[in-house]
């Protein structure tokens, strides 16, 4: 079954996308710059990426077990108060050195750091990566057809056509709604036991189809792992509240197998 973008409207007419233009006036790049700075308000500093990896890194943060953004943001604050910048900066090339693919500990601050980058992509929000169940909605909502995984994994330039669905199907719902069906997602499918029995009273009749729910869900979860895809805002609640969708992110470094089933803010 295909989901229009008619009955998508229908179904949703009394939600509304959030302006682009609020996004585009809120994000946090400076001029010439792929990725924003990862602000820390209580030293009075600013990060890149590849900074904040390395103090992470160098104050032994990989032991961290599965932490929330406020998690991070606290153990990032710890290690700049503790070691300072200068001697985060002097220790970059010696950082860069190590491979992504030869330490794990390296391949996680790397992550970790990413996921600040993306959260504090937007002012006056925070942002994160779309979950498995999210990116499975947009495929379901979208002219994807209706196949086997295996036969779909045969298919040439797949990693194009399940980019160009998310899209897709991301444009066909109000972002508000994508993350309540999301949750479903990771309710019927997901495998998270805290989940079940919760599943919202939209899923099934917004997504009847029991196997394109299936094949969604697994390519969503697997197959495209490593596909950036866009990101989900949430305002904050001095600003409005509420959810959007934002731009398309960079991927994350290093290599990732599954995409994330939790909301990670």
């Amino acid at each position: 079954m295909t989901t229009t973008p008619e009955n998508v409207r229908a179904l949703f007419a009394d939600l509304h996308h959030t302006d682009a233009g609020r996004l585009l006036a809120a994000d946090r790049r400076r001029e010439g710059e792929d990725l924003p700075t990862i602000p820390l308000p209580e030293l009075g500093v600013e990060l890149t990426r590849a900074e904040a990896a390395c103090a992470l890194f160098e104050s032994l943060a990989d032991e961290l077990r599965d932490p929330d953004t406020d998690t991070l943001t606290a153990a990032l604050t710890g290690a700049v108060r503790t070691l300072g910048t200068e001697h985060i900066r002097e220790q970059l090339p010696v950082f860069h050195d190590l491979g992504l693919e030869e330490f794990f500990e390296v391949t996680q601050c790397w992550q970790w750091a990413h996921r600040l980058t993306l959260s504090y992509w937007y002012a006056g929000a925070r942002s994160r990566t779309m979950t498995a169940g999210e990116v499975a909605v947009c495929l379901y909502l979208s002219d994807l057809q209706q196949c086997r995984q295996a036969e779909f994994r045969r298919q040439p330039q797949r990693a194009l056509v399940l980019a160009r669905a998310v899209h897709q199907g991301a444009d066909r719902v109000p972002a508000d709604t994508l993350v309540c069906l999301g949750e479903g997602f990771a309710a019927e499918l997901g495998g998270i036991a805290r989940d079940r029995g919760t599943v919202p009273k939209a899923y099934r009749s917004t997504m009847p189809d029991y196997h394109r729910r299936r094949l969604c869900f697994s390519l969503a979860h697997a197959d495209s792992a490593d596909q950036p895809v866009p990101l989900i805002v949430r305002h904050n609640e001095d600003d409005g509240g509420g959810y959007a969708l934002g731009l398309t992110a960079p991927r994350q470094p290093g290599r990732t197998h599954f995409r994330t089933l939790r909301a990670r803010w």
